[in-house]
């Protein structure tokens, strides 16, 4: 198929232009069509199937969109001259919550040096959200079966 008509060229894949770039119709309908061929043989309605996908692309898309949240919080902070500074604020407001006798479980994070945001842990927090939310897909397919 020509070049620039929005149609695939081959089966799966645009061709190799920027006018048939992956945000085509084709390519859309075509990746829609594979990715609930995955979901065939769990024997799912039409429905259920694209709450699934729309549920993945959920998850998927907001774990994106939260990861380059902290990688611009990792650059405002390397842009800091002074870090101290930060550290400095940061206890500071730590001592206040404190001292106001509250807040037990949010200073736990401090007192036990768990960093929510570190780029380490960046797959295995994605790894622990997908596994939750596949097991409550996996019980919702369960109780639709019974």
């Amino acid at each position: 198929m020509p070049p620039g008509t929005g149609r695939m060229t081959s089966p799966g894949w645009p061709a190799n232009n920027a006018r048939d770039c992956c945000a085509t119709p084709g390519w859309l309908t075509s990746l829609a069509d594979d990715l609930g061929s995955g979901l065939d043989n769990l024997g799912l309605d039409t429905r259920t199937g694209l709450d699934v996908l729309m549920t993945l692309n959920t998850y998927v898309l907001g774990a994106v969109i939260r990861e380059l949240q902290e990688m611009r919080s990792e650059q405002d902070l390397q842009a800091i001259p002074d870090r101290r500074v930060v550290d400095a604020g940061i206890l500071q407001w730590q001592e206040s919550l404190r001292a106001s006798g509250r807040f037990t479980r949010f200073l736990r994070i401090f007192d036990e040096d768990i960093d929510p945001d570190s780029p380490e842990t960046r797959e295995e927090r994605f790894e622990f959200g997908l596994g939750c939310m596949l097991d409550g897909i996996a019980s919702q397919i369960e109780r639709q079966g019974s």
